[in-house]
């Protein structure tokens, strides 16, 4: 079969993936099957900023002959956003307006949340009796900060458009009021919307209403967002579990979304129903996890978890409780509890696994917010982070931290630590000397099958160290490895640090766990500073090492002169500088030319001493330029092109 034999809705949906990477105009140039699928793509969201839209009020004012030609495409327009907000922004009256949206007969999405006008657009629909506007549209954007006209037109716009609209989020009340029309309940208006199939709706603590009420209000509902708080009691949650017509209550859905806690009962339920259509279930609960344990016991939530297995995608959050005492009482550490958990929600799938760790639970300046979280999808594989608490301290003290991780225990839980392939991990409040190489050493003893290792610590310097496959090995890149691994000494052959100088013991701890390392870089090794620096890398530990890359952008920075020694062995090496005034290239030299600079009261000079086996390729980049090669200790005269190991 030739490609131009190929159904359109094929042809488009490779466009689709080719997107990224070429304009869908220029697929539509070349052959004429092309070109409907091609312009539909191109067409198919439209954005009208001030500028644009001053244009589209140009053709506007043209006679119907005229302006015809600039919206042929029209009807390729699925998705319509406003945004005008200059000062004062660009305006359309309320006939062109209207106008406009009828040459866009197959909008499904409308969103003016952005547009400085958009109280007197909604106003411009409420009032039209087009019978040829908006008459596809599925879901009106709500905007985030409302005026009080905005609050009352919205609910009555999207029911004069109830016909079609299927997307929509509201808040539950127990009165609505539409224009004339009047609803005793939330549920009683939701009744109205035949199309709906994307729900969200939200409320206040007192708000009450189940998700089964909804779903018997919303019978093609395919998608919800439960954000109200489920606080039955537990005689009421049993009549409604009980009721055989709740049993394949949510049958229907293919995604659900439950904020807020879920009781024993919910959760029995939710373990036990028929879920034949989902595909997408998330918990992003606000509470801690281990006093959900606590209040569900840990045998219904193994067993949810194990339901939650065979969903395509599953996403649950968890706010630890980082300084509050909680109400979990167990002799089990709380890894052992949380790997227990895991390996339940893992299931039976073979899945590339991420396990994020880190002590920076609590919002400062610029953190974000890391919870204990689980998160699987057929695209990413098995994703969860663990927050390291007080407890898990030798000091208990974040002032005097001390890291002492407290191991999954493996016969109660399965399996452990071997299940993880990438470890990102971030510990910003340990300052002891000694953190870099003694995690680096727990990570590289405890996990048995890593093939990507993320560290970052010291928040103040953000110093990071990245150990991975190749020099271009990384997270997007796992898929593409994952088959092929085999244990953490074989996966892991490329090392990155940056904003910091490796120390000797690291290098050398990192050379007795990983012998295969045959890569190492060193980005921006020091801070740049105005006093004369040394740094100096033993490399000779790593037997199988065969390029070293270090940046000398920091430390050139103030510096005339940066010289870089050589040493083979017992055998001294040749000299080479430098120079601020030749960029970008790095010059031979002897001893005296070196100990003159540095004895001239005129010139500020740095220093770089390498140790290395004679045949490790050295490459050194500037300015994220690499500006020289040297190979068994000679510079070349050009780079070689394999060298630029990395798009930087």
């Amino acid at each position: 079969m030739h490609i131009h034999d190929l159904p359109f809705e094929v042809i488009t949906k490779v466009f689709f993936y080719l997107a990224p990477f070429h304009l869908p105009l220029e697929y539509a140039l070349v052959c004429k099957s092309w070109t409907v699928p091609a312009l539909q793509m191109f067409y198919k969201k439209l954005d009208l900023n001030d500028l644009r839209c001053s244009h589209v009020n140009r053709y506007l004012k043209l006679n119907k002959t005229e302006r015809k030609k600039y919206f042929k495409y029209g009807n390729f327009v699925q998705e319509f956003k406003l945004l005008c907000n200059d000062y004062p922004p660009e305006e359309f009256k309320e006939e062109d307006f209207i106008t406009l949206l009828e040459y866009f007969p197959n909008i499904k999405t409308l969103d003016m949340c952005s547009d400085e006008n958009s109280t007197k657009y909604f106003q411009y629909l409420l009032r039209t009796k087009s019978s040829k506007c908006l008459n596809q549209i599925q879901k009106l954007k709500f905007p985030q900060n409302v005026s009080p006209e905005i609050l009352q037109m919205y609910p009555a716009l999207r029911y004069k458009y109830r016909a079609t609209i299927g997307s929509m989020s509201i808040e539950y009340q127990d009165m609505s009021c539409i224009g004339a029309e009047k609803f005793d309940k939330t549920l009683d208006y939701l009744k109205q919307f035949p199309s709906l199939k994307n729900l969200t709706i939200t409320g206040n603590y007192n708000s009450k209403v189940t998700i089964f009420e909804i779903q018997k209000s919303c019978p093609n509902l395919t998608s919800l967002n439960y954000g109200l708080t489920l606080r039955d009691t537990e005689e009421e949650i049993g009549a409604l579990l009980n009721d055989p017509a709740n049993r394949n209550a949510l049958s229907n859905l293919k995604e659900l979304v439950l904020n807020g806690s879920i009781s024993a009962g919910y959760l029995k339920y939710l373990t036990e129903c028929d879920l034949t259509q989902l595909s997408k279930l998330e918990i992003p609960f606000g509470h801690d996890l281990y006093d959900w344990v606590n209040d569900v016991k840990l045998e219904n939530l193994l067993k949810f978890f194990n339901r939650l297995s065979t969903l395509d995608t599953t996403v649950m959050f968890f706010l630890p409780k980082v300084d509050e005492p909680r109400n979990t009482r167990s002799d089990e550490t709380k890894m052992t509890i949380f790997f227990k958990l895991v390996n339940a929600f893992k299931g039976k799938k073979n899945l590339f696994c991420q396990m994020d760790i880190g002590d920076n639970s609590l919002y400062d300046e610029e953190e974000c917010l890391l919870f204990d979280s689980m998160h699987c999808d057929p695209v990413n594989g098995l994703s969860f982070s663990y927050v390291l608490e007080n407890t898990e301290y030798q000091e208990g003290d974040r002032k005097r931290p001390n890291i002492n991780f407290k191991l999954p225990d493996i016969d109660n839980t399965e399996t452990g630590l071997e299940m993880v392939n990438y470890l990102r991990a971030s510990i910003r409040f340990d300052k002891s000397p000694s953190l870099e190489s003694e995690f680096i050493k727990y990570v590289l003893t405890n996990h048995p099958n890593l093939e990507l290792f993320d560290f970052e610590y010291n928040k103040k310097h953000r110093q990071h160290i990245s150990i991975g496959r190749d020099a271009s090995h990384s997270a997007r890149t796992k898929k593409k490895y994952h088959s092929s691994s085999t244990n953490t000494k074989e996966n892991l052959r490329a090392i990155e640090t940056k904003n910091f100088t490796p120390s000797p013991k690291l290098l050398k701890m990192l050379s007795t766990h990983l012998p295969n390392i045959e890569f190492l870089s060193c980005i921006e090794p020091v801070e740049t500073s105005k006093e004369s620096q040394l740094i100096a890398f033993n490399l000779t530990t790593f037997k199988n090492l065969k390029t070293f890359y270090v940046d000398i952008d920091s430390l050139s920075y103030y510096m005339d002169f940066v010289f870089v020694c050589f040493s083979h062995g017992n055998k001294s090496a040749p000299i080479y500088y430098h120079q601020k005034s030749a960029k970008n290239v790095l010059l031979p030299c002897d001893k005296s030319f070196m100990e003159e600079r540095y004895r001239s009261y005129k010139f500020k000079c740095s220093r770089i001493n390498i140790r290395c086996t004679k045949g490790t390729r050295i490459l050194f980049g500037h300015y994220e330029t690499l500006i020289a090669e040297i190979e068994n200790g000679v510079l070349l005269d050009d780079i070689n092109q394999d060298s630029y190991f990395k798009k930087r």
